[in-house]
C-alpha cells in the first residue's frame, strides 16, 4: 500500500544574506524502500531553491520510525539551485514514515507527511512543484551532488 497521509505546508528555511540573497532549502525526495537497498538505497534529497549556497554541515535527517538520525558532514555547502543527494551507509528508514530535515542548531526545516512504500522497486516520494507529495518515478537529477550521510554525529558539530 502507498499512502501519504496529508500535505504539509512547505516548512523551509528561508535565510537572508549581505546584498539581499536568500537561501531555502527543502526536502525535495526520499527513497523508503529501494530495489537494492545497501549500500545508499535508502536515500533523501534536499534542494536550494534560493540564490545562495547554503552551508549544511551538521545537518541532519530523523526517521520517526527508527528514531535514527543521520548527520551531514562539517563543512558540505550547496550551492544555489542544485540537489543533494543524501545517503547512508546502512538502513535507516522504514517502509512507512515520516522523514524530518535539521538544520545545525537542531531547527526544523522541514518535514514530510507519513509516507509509505511497500513496493522495493524504482519508484519514490518526490515533492512536486505545487509542493505535494507524490509516489511514482522522477527524471534523474544529473546535477544532484552526492553526501555520504555519517550515523554519528561528526566532530566539529
Amino acid at each position: 500500500m502507498l499512502a501519504a497521509v496529508g500535505v504539509l505546508a512547505l516548512g523551509c528555511s528561508t535565510g537572508s544574506f549581505a546584498g539581499g540573497a536568500t537561501t531555502t532549502v527543502e526536502l525535495a525526495a526520499v527513497e523508503l524502500a529501494p530495489e537494492d537497498p545497501m549500500p545508499g538505497g535508502q536515500f533523501a534529497r534536499i534542494r536550494n531553491s534560493g540564490d545562495e549556497v547554503a552551508a549544511i554541515g551538521c545537518w541532519r535527517l530523523r526517521s520517526r520510525a527508527t528514531g535514527l538520525t543521520m548527520y551531514v558532514k562539517l563543512g558540505v555547502r550547496l550551492p544555489a539551485g542544485r540537489v543533494a543527494h543524501l545517503a547512508g551507509a546502512r538502513a535507516w528508514l522504514k517502509s512507512a514514515d515520516r522523514v524530518t530535515l535539521l538544520d545545525a542548531t537542531g531547527r526544523v526545516v522541514d518535514r514530510t507527511p507519513r509516507l509509505s512504500d511497500t513496493a522495493f522497486d524504482d519508484r519514490l516520494w518526490f515533492r512536486s512543484p505545487s509542493g505535494e507529495w507524490r509516489f511514482g518515478r522522477t527524471t534523474s537529477n544529473r546535477k544532484a551532488i552526492a553526501v555520504q550521510l555519517v550515523g554519528a554525529r561528526p566532530q566539529g558539530c
